[in-house]
């Protein structure tokens, strides 16, 4: 008696084994392609963090420039003679005839520099969104504060930010606001809308008097 199987049931054996390897082989593939997504999601991540790393440095660039030609530098890359005598007590004349400035920050400016603050790089539209001033507004100032070095513009859609500068004037301004007891606004709190002019009278405050704030812990007062 031939006890060999016949050859169709041999066929449907292999036929089988070959849907249930092919089954294990797909479940790898999609093993594979859920992996795959999980490390594009992880390299967009590092490329976002990489590029805010490097906005960053650019800031401190743009900052430590504008700092050096508001002080002067001598030849070892130090800071000038007026943060020196500042910081030692010098003697010199301009800087003992100049009471360090206050920092101020117009209504409207506040809630641009607040909005930066809160919720990250934002367009001029998204600026004029989260505080409900107008987009002239927003225009106008920030023109004047990317030339100061207060925001600082990046990418293709033209997002601004804060810079160190910026963020430092924000915080010199609250903390005096807080001195004198008076209440800081709110992101979107109502502005007067009386002056469309871009605030400047801070300016000379940020960029042109004002030495680092580590040296004026003990001076910031009235």
């Amino acid at each position: 008696m031939n006890d060999t199987p016949p050859l169709d049931t041999t066929l449907n054996q292999i036929l089988s084994a070959h849907v249930r390897i092919r089954s294990d082989l797909r479940l790898q593939v999609e093993r594979i392609s859920v992996r795959e997504q999980e490390l594009k999601s992880q390299l967009e991540e590092c490329l976002a963090q990489r590029a805010k790393i490097q906005e960053q440095e650019r800031a401190l660039d743009t900052t430590e420039a504008l700092y050096r030609k508001m002080l002067g530098t001598n030849a070892a890359g130090g800071v000038g003679q007026l943060a020196i005598s500042i910081a030692i007590g010098g003697k010199d004349t301009a800087v003992e005839n100049t009471k360090p400035p206050r920092a101020r920050i117009g209504p409207q400016r506040y809630q641009m520099f607040i909005a930066l603050r809160t919720l990250g790089s934002l367009t001029r539209h998204e600026i004029a969104d989260a505080t409900n001033l107008s987009e002239k507004r927003v225009r106008d100032q920030m023109v004047s504060d990317l030339q100061l070095g207060f925001v600082a513009e990046s990418g293709a859609e033209e997002k601004l930010s804060l810079t160190p500068a910026g963020l430092s004037l924000l915080e010199r301004f609250e903390a005096y606001q807080k001195l004198r007891g008076k209440k800081l606004a709110q992101l979107g709190d109502a502005t007067d809308d009386a002056d469309e002019q871009a605030e400047t009278d801070s300016d000379e405050i940020g960029v042109q008097t004002m030495p680092p704030s580590s040296l004026l812990n003990d001076t910031w007062k009235e």
